[in-house]
């Protein structure tokens, strides 16, 4: 309840399935995803182990292989 209703239109945020998707067809793989929590009182970010509401994906480029 940080931002008043009707800030974000649900059905057009990217779920990370979504975005890992769209980085495979691109040449890229999920390295890594966490979720982020905001402490509003702290004014404080800090990483979790649950993406449901907001997330970071570490994507790394795919290497070339050597044949």
């Amino acid at each position: 309840r940080l931002v008043p209703r009707g800030t974000h239109e649900y059905d057009r945020l990217l779920k990370p399935s979504e975005i890992a998707r769209f980085a495979r067809a691109a040449g890229l793989d999920a390295v890594d995803i966490a979720g982020l929590r905001y402490d509003p009182l702290r004014e404080q970010c800090s990483l979790t182990q649950d993406p449901s509401v907001n997330y970071l994906m570490h994507l790394k480029r795919r290497t070339a292989s050597v044949s």
